[in-house]
C-alpha cells in the first residue's frame, strides 16, 4: 500500500514573513541547512521542531503540510498476526503519528491549567537613554501596522486585508481572511513621548522611545558664620 508524501509549507511561510534561510535558521536554532533540507524535502523536521515551526508562524500543525501534488511513497505497515495469518495492515501516516504524539503528550499534561497565546509578543528592555519595545509581527507590512503612545501607554495594533477571490478559481477549501490585533502596555514614566521611532525588519517591529533627560539636583554649599 502507498501513501502520499505531503510538501513542508516552510518555504511559504518563511518568504511570506520576509525571511531568509539564515534569518529564519537563527528564529529557529537550528542550522541553515537543516532549513534548506526540510524545504527541499529531503527531510522532515522532528516533532519537538515542528511544534516550534507552528508556533513561530502561529499556525497550526495541519497547516505546515501541503497535500495537492504529494507524490506517492512507500508506506511503512504495522501488522499484527493471529494464527499465522494478517489481521490488520495500517498505512503509516507522518501526519497521524504526530497528531497520535501530541494526544499523549496532551493526556501527560492535561492536570496543567490551559495556556493562552497573546499576539504579538513582546520583549521590553531599557538603557540608560531609551526603553525599546519589540513585537514578534511575521506576516505584518509596514503599511499593516499602526504604533500609537499618549499617557505612558503605548498601543500596537496590526490588520491584514483580506485577499479577493481571484476570477476563474473555484475554491474548494478557503481560510485567508482578514486578521487584526491590538496590544497595550504601559511604559516607564520617564519617558520622551515626542521621541519615538518604529521600524519593521524580519517579521520584527521595533520600537525605540527616549527618555527624557533629568538634570541632578544641584548642592548648594551653606556657609556657616559665627553668631
Amino acid at each position: 500500500m502507498e501513501v502520499k508524501k505531503p510538501r513542508i509549507r516552510l518555504r511559504d511561510l518563511r518568504e511570506e514573513a520576509d525571511l531568509t534561510q539564515e534569518a529564519l535558521a537563527k528564529k529557529l536554532s537550528i542550522s541553515r541547512q537543516s532549513v534548506i533540507a526540510i524545504e527541499s524535502g529531503e527531510c522532515y523536521p522532528s516533532l519537538p521542531l515542528t511544534l516550534e515551526i507552528a508556533r513561530f508562524f502561529n499556525v497550526s500543525v495541519e497547516d505546515l503540510f501541503d497535500w495537492s501534488g504529494s507524490k506517492p511513497v512507500a508506506s511503512k505497515k504495522l501488522i499484527s498476526k493471529k494464527g499465522g495469518k494478517m489481521s490488520s495492515i495500517i498505512p503509516w501516516s507522518p501526519l497521524q503519528e504526530m497528531r497520535e504524539a501530541i494526544d499523549r503528550l496532551m493526556d501527560e499534561t492535561s492536570f496543567l491549567a490551559p495556556v493562552r497565546t497573546i499576539f504579538p509578543a513582546l520583549n521590553v528592555h531599557q538603557t540608560d537613554e531609551e526603553v525599546v519595545v519589540e513585537a514578534h509581527v511575521p506576516g505584518y507590512k509596514e503599511d499593516e501596522l499602526e504604533v500609537e503612545i499618549g499617557d505612558g501607554v503605548l498601543t500596537v495594533s496590526g490588520k491584514t486585508e483580506e485577499k479577493k477571490e481571484e476570477k476563474g478559481k473555484q475554491y474548494l477549501h478557503r481560510e485567508w481572511t482578514s486578521e487584526s490585533f491590538t496590544r497595550s502596555i504601559t511604559l516607564p514614566e520617564n519617558i520622551d513621548e515626542n521621541k519615538v521611532e518604529a521600524t519593521l525588519k524580519d517579521g520584527v517591529l521595533t520600537i525605540t522611545i527616549q527618555k527624557r533627560k533629568t538634570e541632578k539636583p544641584k548642592v548648594k554649599k551653606i556657609k556657616v558664620g559665627r553668631k
